[in-house]
């Protein structure tokens, strides 16, 4: 027998899942299921399972954040991941992390998932067809960019020349007069041609190709600070025709440097970076980054350093599962944020804690924050974000039992969805309000419902959310049969 850990937020895909391994897959049993990240770290105080099926997106953290915490806590339990996340940064970080297999939730039925599962305990790796190409074209675009010297438009090398000076999206956004979303996508598309997946190796690849050597002197005296010997050498560097910089072998020596040689500005940078990777990996040495970068910040009156300080101290809090602490340092951020006019900020951290208070049952709370942050994004005419704070706005009222409200919200997602033609969640919001109208008893208005979501999962081959949704009209269908 093989167990398995099923974490995955949409109650349609688990069920269907569930129900397909018990009735054709008896060998594979699925012992615990889990919303979030934090409930499924809760179960694995109390069973052990041989591997861990699970998908990127949850409520509270990353799949990629679980896969990197697991390996380092319980190497030897396996984990497949299961996704519509087709990313080829989240993909290669997932490999790089050691994950067992991956495979698309579009890809095949329940009989490859199955395939994987024995794939995997018998010691080898599963990919499937789809991400194994894109894994492909990632290995190409790294030969290629190794091989060739990538072409760089203007406005390609003006975005490279603001990051290395520490420039944020939003920052780079506001100086060229752009949105963030465009920022955004230019990065994309340089990470894409360099075949990298942060901001990071684009500055060391930039600098290394020559491709903003004018701004170089700019970024020795950010990171190192004026008037040192190290400085000194490296300004007579630069006249020549190359610059030697230290050799790391890994992104976290590389920002280890910057804290032992860095000014303020830097290691308060490094400091951030630092706590967000021992985050996934070591929590204890997070919380020593951020409450070194709260003692810099305070010390030297930095406000934008110490609110990401205190939203460090928060996210780590809530990782080590002691909401109280979590949502007292998430509020002191959101209290500088708004002292500063970050609005973007202030309101990820409003629905950071509603969340959190949310899984606390403290639905007042909860509703206040998911108010105040969708108030920014509605302002942003951010409709993806605007319909995931109504689907959590639904799920809330249904937390507790109002569910007319429930369906309100639920329809607000659902037409903005609709318009803007986000199809898988529409296919789960549909389902959701299949849902409501069966707690109403309302059968047939719940199948209309259901069927409409079970199209748009075939058309979008995901097997698993149509094998849950035939499960639950097969419910609604007894339901009428039995009131006759």
């Amino acid at each position: 027998m093989i167990t398995a850990i099923l974490v995955e937020d949409h109650e349609i895909y688990r069920l269907g899942l569930k129900t397909a391994f018990q009735n054709n897959y008896p060998d594979i049993e699925i012992v615990a299921e889990a919303e979030t990240g934090s409930e499924f770290f809760s179960l694995l105080k109390v069973t052990s399972p041989d591997i861990v099926l699970l998908d990127i997106k949850l409520p509270d953290m990353s799949g990629v954040e679980i896969a990197r915490r697991l390996k380092q806590e319980k190497p030897e339990m396996k984990i497949l991941v299961i996704s519509t996340e087709d990313a080829e940064e989240t993909i290669r970080e997932l490999v790089e992390i050691g994950i067992d297999g991956f495979i698309s939730k579009r890809e095949g039925g329940v009989k490859a998932i199955v395939e994987a599962i024995h794939s995997i305990m018998r010691g080898l790796e599963f990919f499937g067809k789809d991400i194994a190409n894109i894994l492909y074209r990632v290995y190409v675009a790294k030969k290629r960019a190794a091989e060739e010297t990538v072409v760089f438009s203007e406005k390609e090398k003006e975005i490279v020349e603001l990051c290395s000076k520490g420039l944020q999206s939003k920052e780079i956004a506001d100086r060229l007069n752009l949105s963030s979303r465009t920022i955004e996508c230019h990065k994309t598309r340089i990470f894409r041609k360099l075949g990298i997946n942060n901001t990071v190796e684009m500055v060391q690849y930039a600098l290394k190709n020559g491709i903003i050597r004018v701004f170089f002197l700019l970024l020795c005296f950010l990171l190192l600070g004026c008037g040192s010997k190290k400085t000194e050498e490296i300004k007579q560097q630069t006249a020549g025709e190359s610059i030697t910089k230290p050799e790391f072998e890994s992104e976290v020596d590389s920002l280890e440097w910057v804290l032992e040689v860095g000014n303020t500005e830097a290691q308060l940078s490094a400091l951030s970076e630092l706590q967000t990777y021992y985050q996934k990996v070591d929590l204890p040495k997070s919380f020593s980054y951020s409450w070194q970068q709260e003692k810099i910040a305070i010390k030297e009156k930095m406000a934008f350093w110490l609110a990401d300080a205190y939203t460090g101290l928060g996210i780590n809090y809530y990782y080590d599962n002691n909401i109280d602490s979590a949502v007292f340092y998430l509020h002191k951020a959101i209290n500088i944020h708004e002292k500063e006019h970050n609005w973007e900020k202030l309101a990820k951290n409003q629905v950071n804690i509603a969340t959190m208070f949310r899984y606390q049952e403290k639905h007042d709370s909860a509703f206040f924050y998911l108010y105040k942050g969708l108030e920014y994004y509605e302002k942003e005419n951010d409709e993806e974000t605007v319909s995931r704070i109504y689907c959590n706005i639904a799920s809330t009222y249904a937390d507790v039992k109002n569910y007319d409200k429930d369906y309100e919200y639920l329809s607000k997602a659902l037409a903005i969805q609709e318009r803007i033609g986000s199809k898988t969640p529409m296919g789960v919001t549909l389902a959701n309000i299949g849902s409501y109208f069966e707690e109403q008893q309302k059968y047939h208005e719940a199948i209309e419902y259901y069927v409409k979501g079970l199209e748009i999962f075939r058309d979008a081959e995901l097997p698993w959310y149509v094998c849950g949704t035939l499960t639950k009209i097969h419910s609604s269908m007894t339901q009428i049969d039995d009131a006759r």
